[in-house]
């Protein structure tokens, strides 16, 4: 069943009452309901020129009948009109209150947009909507999550801003929770974590595999900034891949990791904690950005 509609559609009908009217016949130059296709819903109007009704309606083609099926307005505040004797005019129509308008700004509440062309001013407009910002959360302890992440969510953005921590012992990790009391998944990870040493042309890798790393070795004085990126690649068995270029305060270094996860369970929770469990976070702040 699906909602149809036509130019030119108008019969007659003598029907009385609130119920189903049957049609009569296309009235001269237009179309029968036929044009509706059976089963089908369309808008309606019923008048006999005196009392009114505006609904929508299911044309069945046995009997050629139109049901009254949602009043949108009428001459009855709204409510059927009980028709009295006499011929009425059935046409097919295209209510106010469910015209969508090219011109203009307007709310649409239920409605579905098929392959919809988005440009201009528009997708700024949107922006604000499409991408979700958490609350900032200033570090402390040995670990800081963000959690009640949406199902729908395919793009996670982890934030750090200047944060350090009070020793040097291992490195920082990110790690995905599932459930409603988020449990954090400790192992599974695969990728590497990289550091760029610029000031002496060196680099280092290591393997992860109980959170997205950040190798660091950092003194206690260095903070760390930049961004986790993670990706939903399939969401029928919540593939995720994780991209984070951060960036070290106390030297002219740069930390990459990159890697994947098959969570296997939808993903509800991202915290930032040390690896080693031993240092505590000391300064900075963390946010996250989903889409």
């Amino acid at each position: 069943m699906a909602l149809v509609l036509a130019d030119r559609i108008q019969e007659t009908t003598t029907t009385t009452g609130t119920g189903t009217v049957t049609l009569l016949g296309a009235v001269q130059g237009y179309q029968s309901f036929s044009a509706v296709g059976n089963a089908n819903t369309t808008y309606y109007t019923i008048t006999d020129e005196t009392s009114w009704e505006v609904g929508l309606g299911t044309y069945t083609s046995s009997g050629t009948t139109l049901s009254r099926t949602t009043v949108l307005g009428s001459s009855n505040s709204g409510n059927l009109v009980n028709f009295s004797a006499g011929t009425k005019n059935v046409f097919v129509t295209y209510p106010a209150s469910e015209a969508v308008l090219l011109t203009g700004t307007q709310t649409l509440t239920n409605k579905t947009l098929t392959s919809p062309t988005i440009t201009g001013a528009v997708v700024s407009s949107m922006a604000s909507s499409v991408i979700t910002a958490g609350t900032v959360a200033s570090v402390s302890g040995t670990s800081v999550g963000f959690t009640n992440i949406p199902s729908w969510v395919k793009r996670i953005t982890l934030q750090l801003y200047a944060v350090s921590t009070d020793g040097t012992s291992g490195n920082l990790t990110a790690q995905f929770g599932t459930g409603g009391t988020p449990t954090y998944v400790t192992s599974g990870y695969n990728g590497t974590s990289s550091i760029i040493r610029g000031s002496t042309s060196t680099a280092s890798a290591g393997a992860i595999s109980s959170g997205f790393d950040l190798l660091r070795g950092l003194a206690n004085t260095a903070f760390t900034s930049g961004a986790f990126v993670f990706t939903l690649v399939d969401s029928a068995t919540d593939k995720w891949i994780c991209s984070a270029v951060i960036a070290r305060s106390d030297e002219a270094t740069t930390i990459f990791t990159a890697g994947y996860i098959d969570l296997s369970s939808t993903l509800t929770a991202v915290r930032l904690t040390t690896t080693t469990g031993v240092n505590s976070f000391d300064s900075g702040s963390l946010n996250i950005l989903y889409e």
